[in-house]
């Protein structure tokens, strides 16, 4: 909700550019932890990483690699929370 405020004031392109990619991996974090942090849910990222590339500003791509770089650590430090994987009888659930 903020990185849409901050892009709705922001007067330059970059600076929207920046605050919408801040936004799109903040929900890709989002939908990931929701998930339970299934391998699966991480490919959301390239995705997101993607459509970044379409601004066609490198500043922006390498805020959003930087972020999905330092995401991991960040994670780990909140708490020991490991990734899950969709092995087994529950990976037909999810499809």
């Amino acid at each position: 909700m903020v990185c849409g405020v901050i892009a709705g004031v922001a007067t330059s392109r970059r600076g929207r550019s920046i605050s919408v990619s801040v936004g799109l991996l903040l929900s890709a974090d989002a939908f990931v932890q929701a998930g339970g942090g299934m391998i699966d849910l991480h490919f959301h990222y390239f995705v997101v990483i993607a459509l970044i590339g379409l601004y066609q500003d490198w500043i922006p791509f390498a805020i959003a690699v930087v972020l999905v770089a330092v995401q991991p650590s960040a994670r780990r430090r909140r708490g020991p929370r490991p990734t899950r994987t969709s092995t087994g009888p529950r990976r037909w659930r999810y499809a």
